[in-house]
């Protein structure tokens, strides 16, 4: 019997972690301001800001212990205090048909999305951080089942809706470039913020990959 120890993220959840984060945040500044105290400012914010998002990760993150005798997948949510998942149930490896894995640009690692067994959603979404057994679960579903393994891009373009994230990519780049001219010929370099620069720089190069990628998921749609 083998077994693979992961934390797993609902991508949900994971929604609604990032808006309370974003409350802790505003919560600390409120009774920062409002607060007289001197200690009071500083601990009362930041006790607030830790509970707040310690609720949003147990709300959004799960440990999950997945046990395999080389046919069948068992799996076993790790109690917590809080915000319990629901049960998943045995799957057989030759039930598998979908492995769906990505990886960031420029970047080694995989991180599994879901994978789906007779047409059934299993998701077991793996962190970038916090990985744990997460490569080595990935590899044994790529060894011991039929599946086939695929990207978010290339069930986007199953889905008919690649293009949407082209164009929508496609058109930023466009406005992006032409604000770059305006700024440069029109009101000069000098003008903006030395910080503000390396943001923009830095977030538009970094959409440039993905055009690419999904560029080249458009192309093979197109030949075959």
């Amino acid at each position: 019997m083998q077994q693979f120890k992961l934390t797993v993220v609902k991508q949900g959840r994971a929604v609604l972690a990032v808006l309370l984060f974003s409350l802790s945040i505003l919560t600390g500044l409120y009774l920062a301001i409002i607060l007289e105290s001197t200690v009071l400012k500083i601990i009362t914010p930041i006790a607030s800001i830790m509970v707040i998002n310690g609720l949003a990760i147990c709300f959004a993150a799960g440990k999950l212990t997945i046990k395999t005798d080389g046919e069948t997948l068992t799996f076993h949510w790790s109690k917590k205090w809080f915000f319990n998942f629901k049960a998943i149930d045995r799957v057989n490896l030759l039930d598998i048909d979908t492995i769906v894995i990505d990886a960031l640009p420029g970047e080694a690692k995989e991180h599994l999305q879901y994978f789906t067994s007779n047409h059934k959603k299993i998701n077991v979404s793996t962190p970038k951080y916090w990985r744990k057994d997460a490569d080595a679960f990935i590899q044994y579903l790529k060894e011991h089942s039929n599946a086939e393994v695929k990207d978010s891009w290339d069930m986007l373009k199953e889905k008919g809706l690649i293009s949407i994230p082209y164009y929508l990519i496609s058109f930023i780049l466009v406005a992006g470039f032409l604000l770059m001219l305006y700024v440069l010929f029109e009101k000069g370099l000098g003008t903006v913020e030395p910080q503000h620069l390396i943001m923009f720089i830095g977030a538009y190069l970094g959409l440039i990959p993905f055009w690419f990628i999904i560029r080249s998921k458009m192309k093979k749609t197109h030949t075959v």
